[in-house]
C-alpha cells in the first residue's frame, strides 16, 4: 500500500493461509459473468398426450419433421457439456472445468455421431446448444427419454437405411464452436447408466458445492406441434421435472407448494408448421406487468428463414422482463463485484509497497531454489 496516500492501491495482496480462501475463490467462480437463460424443446405428434409419448419422438431424427431439425441448427451451436466453462442448462454442470480425461472421451463422441440418435443427443447429458453474445447466454435443451439415448443407438446398429434427416444431424455437431471448451470435467466419466436423462443429474450437486443465489428462475419450453388442436393437451405439469435448472432448489426448497406455482410461470411457446411452409405461433404464459413480448406475438405467422431468430430473441426479452420484474434481483456483475470486495476485505494483507514486491519474489526464488 502507499505510504501516504488516500487512494486505494493498485495491486493488493491476499493471504492464501486464512482458512475459507479457496472456498470464497470457489463461490466467486460459481457466480456467472452475465445473464443466463434456459430453453426447454419439445417435439409433439398428433393425438398424443402423455410425456413419455413426446419424450420419444426425440429418439430419431426420422420421428420428427426434418424443418424440426433445421430449427435447431438455427437456435445456437453444439457444445460439450464436460468442455464447456458456461452454462449448460444446469447449475450441477456449468461453470466447472475439471481436468481428468480417461481418454474415452473423443471416442464415444464418435460413436454416437455416427449414428442417428436424433436430437436426443442434445438432452444435456453430453451436448446442448448454446447461444451466447455479450449481454446474455442460453442453453437449448432437448429432454428425451430415460432410455431413449442408449436404446435408439442400439436400435439404429441394425437399421442403416437412408434418411434425408439424419443428414442434419452431423451438420450439427460439426458447427464450428464459437465458445472456449477446455478440459472435460467429471460427467465425461459416467457410465451410461448414471447419465440417462435430465432429471437424473438435476437433483445433486457435488458435495461441497455450494451454489449461490442465481436470481429469478428463467426457463422457457419451446413445443413444436404438428396439429394445432394439440396444444391444449400439452402435458406441461408432467414434464416440470424434465425442465429442471437446479436454480429452483437453490430458490425454494419446498418444492410441494413451488410445483403448480412454476408451472405457471414457465411461458411456453409452440411452433405449427403451416401446409404453405409458413410457422403459425401461440404464446402461452409469457405475460408479466406487460401485455406482450416482442417480437413474437401470439398468433404470428413466420417465415421459415425467420423461425430460428425471432424465436431466440423472445426468449432473451421474456427472460430480461422476469428478471426486472423481480425486486431482489441483482445483475450477475455487481454480484461478483460485491463478491470481490467481500474477498478483498477478508483476506486482505496489508503491506507497503517495498514489502510486497519484496515478499512476492522472495518466495518465487524461494521456491525456485528448492526445486
Amino acid at each position: 500500500e502507499p505510504a501516504n496516500s488516500r487512494l486505494p492501491p493498485h495491486l493488493i495482496a491476499l493471504d492464501s493461509m486464512i482458512p475459507g480462501f479457496f472456498d470464497d475463490i470457489g463461490y466467486l467462480d460459481l457466480l456467472p459473468c452475465r445473464p443466463f437463460d434456459t430453453v426447454f424443446i419439445f417435439y409433439m405428434k398428433p393425438g398424443q398426450k402423455t410425456n413419455q409419448e413426446i419424450l420419444k419422438n426425440v429418439e430419431s431424427s426420422r420421428n420428427v419433421q426434418p424443418h424440426f431439425l433445421e430449427f435447431l441448427l438455427s437456435l445456437g451451436w453444439a457444445v460439450d457439456v464436460g468442455r464447456h466453462p458456461g452454462w449448460t442448462g444446469h447449475v450441477s454442470t456449468s461453470w466447472s472445468i475439471n481436468s481428468c480425461d480417461d481418454g474415452e472421451g473423443p471416442e464415444q463422441d464418435e460413436v454416437i455421431s455416427s449414428e442417428d440418435a436424433g436430437a436426443s443427443i442434445f438432452n444435456g447429458q453430453k451436448k446442448v446448444l448454446y447461444y451466447a453474445d455479450a449481454l446474455t447466454e442460453i442453453a437449448f435443451v432437448v429432454p428425451s427419454s430415460v432410455e431413449s439415448l442408449t436404446d435408439s443407438l442400439e436400435s439404429n446398429i441394425s437399421d442403416q437405411d437412408s434418411d434425408s434427416n439424419m443428414d442434419l444431424m452431423p451438420g450439427i455437431l460439426k458447427q464450428p464452436s464459437l465458445t472456449l471448451e477446455l478440459f472435460p470435467n467429471h460427467t465425461d466419466n459416467l457410465n451410461s447408466s448414471q447419465r440417462l436423462s435430465p432429471s437424473s443429474r438435476m437433483k445433486k450437486l457435488p458435495q461441497g458445492r455450494p451454489v449461490p443465489p442465481l436470481g429469478p428462475e428463467t426457463r422457457v419450453s419451446v413445443v413444436w406441434v404438428e396439429r394445432y388442436d394439440d396444444i391444449e393437451n400439452f402435458p406441461l405439469s408432467d414434464l416440470m421435472t424434465e425442465i429442471s435448472t437446479g436454480v429452483e432448489t437453490t430458490a425454494n426448497s419446498s418444492t410441494s407448494l413451488r410445483s403448480t406455482a412454476l408451472e405457471k410461470e414457465v411461458p411456453v411457446i409452440f411452433i405449427h408448421p403451416l401446409n404453405t411452409g409458413l410457422f403459425r405461433i401461440k404464446i402461452q404464459g409469457a405475460t408479466g406487468k406487460f401485455n406482450m413480448v416482442i417480437p413474437l406475438v401470439d398468433g404470428m405467422i413466420v417465415s421459415r428463414r425467420a423461425l430460428g431468430f425471432l424465436v431466440r430473441q423472445t426468449v432473451i426479452n421474456i427472460c430480461r422482463r422476469k428478471r426486472l420484474e423481480s425486486d431482489s434481483y441483482s445483475p450477475p456483475h455487481v454480484r461478483r463485484k460485491q463478491k470481490i470486495t467481500d474477498i478483498v476485505n477478508k483476506y486482505r494483507n496489508k503491506q507497503l509497497e517495498p514489502e510486497f514486491y519484496t515478499s512476492l519474489f522472495q518466495e518465487v526464488g524461494l521456491k525456485n531454489c528448492s526445486s
